[in-house]
């Protein structure tokens, strides 16, 4: 009888190789409503921009990476609980139609087509005073966390 020696790390290793099984399978089929993998809930769409979210006591502030996208076809909305972007890259309207007939692609690695970013936030903002803009290829959008929220400073009094 052989000894095996217990390896904890393995499991993962095979937790690993069952997740790039996973991965090339919804790659294979590409079923938008079962990619599990890059999806959790977060988004939903042909691609998703990158976005980060920072808070201070006033504020969330988030960006994300939109290029190529113009403010026409980005659509925020926010409630006190949520903040939902959506937008579409449409591939080359700067071209004639006429000069991509008949285009063969070497690679091909730019996403276009619709997204939908949902974000929860932790905190209720006030929905009437968000701030968006469109710079350099990032949209900054500013949530000011509601009034009662906020930190207050609270003066002690010496008497």
């Amino acid at each position: 009888m052989d000894l095996i020696r217990y390896d904890p790390i393995d499991i993962l290793d095979r937790s690993s190789e069952l997740f790039d099984a996973l991965w090339d399978i919804d790659r294979w089929f590409e079923f938008p409503e079962i990619r599990f993998l890059d999806n959790l809930g977060l988004y939903e769409g042909e691609w998703s921009p990158a976005l980060d979210m920072f808070e201070s006591d006033d504020a969330y502030f988030v960006k994300v990476d939109v290029p190529g996208i113009e403010a026409k076809n980005i659509e925020i909305n926010a409630t006190p609980d949520v903040l939902t972007i959506k937008g579409v890259r449409r591939e080359g309207e700067e071209e004639d139609k006429s000069k991509k007939k008949g285009r063969k692609y070497e690679r091909e690695e730019r996403f276009y087509g619709e997204f939908h970013r949902t974000v929860p936030l932790p905190v209720p903002i006030d929905p009437d005073h968000v701030d968006a803009k469109l710079k350099d290829g990032v949209l900054y959008i500013t949530l000011p966390k509601k009034e009662e929220l906020k930190p207050k400073k609270i003066n002690v009094n010496v008497s």
